[in-house]
């Protein structure tokens, strides 16, 4: 019989950087969390079998904000990387912006961030866009899980990094 597995994804997003300084330096928000419970009801076939090869997250369990630009024409990008607390080396987190369409205030260029990529712990090109944004949808997905990884409570924390291009 498995025990269960937990996938936990906090978020930490009040990071920023500036590419020039001025009065107006754009700051991110991440606002959620992901937790995901892998039990035996996971299993590909019942009883013998390993579990399936990947599991998603919600597309809105967490929302990204960018906000502080000066103006519709202030285009700025998000870098990720995350963080392990008690990860297992198996496993592979991705992700993806599952939302974003043009707002009054600002937009996300498209089609950046749209297709998962994987997450390592150096920070990394995730999307870009300008002005001022709101509740974009972060999408995670994790592969590597198996049967032969130890039931424990795994957990990695994902930093967004905006940056004023």
């Amino acid at each position: 019989m498995i025990k269960k597995i937990f996938i936990n994804l906090p978020v930490i997003a009040l990071l920023f950087l500036c590419g020039r300084m001025n009065a107006h330096s754009p700051s991110i928000t991440a606002t959620g969390s992901v937790s995901m419970t892998i039990t035996s009801a996971d299993l590909q076939s019942g009883a013998g079998s390993d579990l399936t090869s990947f599991y998603e997250s919600n597309p809105a369990s967490v929302t990204v904000a960018v906000s502080g630009a000066a103006s519709l024409a202030d285009e700025w990008l998000i870098n990720v990387h995350k963080t392990d607390s008690t990860w297992h080396n198996n496993f592979h987190l991705y992700i993806r912006r599952a939302s974003g369409e043009d707002l009054p205030t600002g937009h996300v260029h498209e089609p950046t961030g749209t297709t998962y990529q994987e997450v390592t712990g150096s920070d990394q090109y995730f999307f870009d866009g300008s002005g001022n944004i709101t509740g974009v949808q972060m999408q995670f997905k994790v592969s590597g899980v198996s049967v032969q990884i130890p039931p424990a409570n795994y957990q990695t924390t994902i930093t967004y990094t905006v940056v004023d291009i």
